[in-house]
């Protein structure tokens, strides 16, 4: 799921941050998306130039250096790696970062719960689910 949403965030301008705790799942990603580009070229529904600029815009990043704007989570679906990684997100973003999870079956009020500005906190695919 995180390769598809930095591909499409990637391929629409925007600068692409990575992190998983296990650095071969950013290589393969990449990879992933590298072959989804090229597929796309070779179809001619994307320029060479395009494919190369979305590339670019997708850089690994360690947590602790992981400060942006906005942070899509697509980890396990699992309550625990959930609030560990938003706690750890939180500790090193201000409080204008907005969290996001794109979780199909966790409350996200739980997942939020452990957040010191849960007002920042939303889902992306239905603001209105597992409240």
């Amino acid at each position: 799921m995180g390769q598809g949403i930095a591909q499409v965030c990637a391929s629409a301008d925007y600068e692409v941050l990575l992190f998983d705790v296990n650095p071969g799942v950013i290589e393969k990603g990449i990879q992933k998306i590298t072959t989804n580009l090229e597929f796309a070229v070779a179809k001619g529904k994307l320029s060479e130039e395009k494919k190369r600029n979305a590339l670019r815009r997708i850089k690994p990043s360690a947590l602790e250096t992981f400060q942006v704007d906005l942070v899509i989570e697509a980890a396990l679906e699992k309550l625990e790696i959930k609030q560990r990684i938003f706690k750890d997100l939180e500790a090193v973003n201000d409080a204008n970062t907005v969290l996001a999870t794109n979780t199909s079956s966790l409350s996200i009020t739980k997942i939020g719960s452990v957040l010191k500005h849960p007002t920042r906190f939303l889902d992306c695919i239905s603001s209105t689910r597992h409240i």
